[in-house]
């Protein structure tokens, strides 16, 4: 049993929404942010895709002799500022540089027969997909396309005058705080009751619909020491006794 009865609640924005004619826009609309979501969930794991090997070798390749340059260029520029007339002017170097981690930039030289040979190493062990950067491409632009695509239809189930928007960005969805509120009134209630905390039995039957229709009873309270919903509302007429 419960402990009584619910207090009434004021449900946020209920005026606005208790039509209800919303409930297809915004049920439509959740459905495609879930298909969005799988789809950007799809462009990770084509992201994660190893990469094959001609590609991952050419790319390598490029960085390499980009990072062997530079490394040649910064050892040009150390050499050039470091005493040349120097008997020993090797160790002069060393001694100037030690202790500056940029030296690091210089002496940290890995042969690109190494690089190739790690890269042989890691297809010679792998069995799985691999994508070229060009096959990579496609489906990640393909995939954008899509989601572009269920964002018009988003855009399209989700009408103006339910947001509240400040500065240009969506602040509030006020058909989501109202849901929100509604299932936290159920939450506290061992039976089904309408956003006001009163019974559902009592709502208008767009509102028993959309009690369905939103999946509210999911939040039903299981608690032995749930309250029991309002079994009227605090506004409903009651019938005068004749004399009274």
């Amino acid at each position: 049993m419960g402990y009584g009865f619910l207090e009434w609640k004021n449900p946020p924005h209920y005026t606005a929404l208790s039509g209800y004619e919303w409930i297809d826009d915004y049920l439509n609309a959740g459905e495609i942010q879930k298909e969005i979501l799988f789809m950007r969930e799809k462009k990770s794991e084509v992201r994660k895709v190893q990469a094959s090997k001609r590609d991952m070798v050419a790319r390598f390749k490029s960085s390499w002799e980009a990072y062997e340059q530079k490394r040649i260029a910064y050892l040009a520029k150390i050499l050039r500022e470091t005493n040349s007339g120097s008997r020993d002017p090797f160790s002069r170097l060393l001694h100037v540089t030690s202790r500056n981690p940029q030296w690091e930039r210089v002496c940290t030289n890995v042969a690109w027969s190494d690089v190739k040979a790690a890269i042989d190493l890691i297809f010679a062990e792998r069995t799985g997909e691999t994508l070229t950067d060009a096959e990579r491409e496609k489906r990640i632009t393909e995939l954008d396309q899509l989601i572009d695509e269920l964002k018009g239809q988003l855009k399209e189930s989700s009408p103006a005058g339910y947001f509240k928007i400040v500065r240009g960005e969506i602040a509030e969805d006020y058909r989501q705080t109202f849901i929100t509120h509604w299932r936290h009134v159920q939450g506290q209630c061992n039976a089904p009751c309408g956003p006001h905390g009163v019974a559902i039995s009592k709502s208008p039957p767009e509102e028993q619909d959309a009690y369905s229709r939103l999946g509210i009873s999911s939040a039903i309270s299981k608690n032995i020491g749930a309250k029991s919903p309002l079994p009227e509302s605090q506004f409903e007429e009651i019938p005068r006794t004749w004399g009274m």
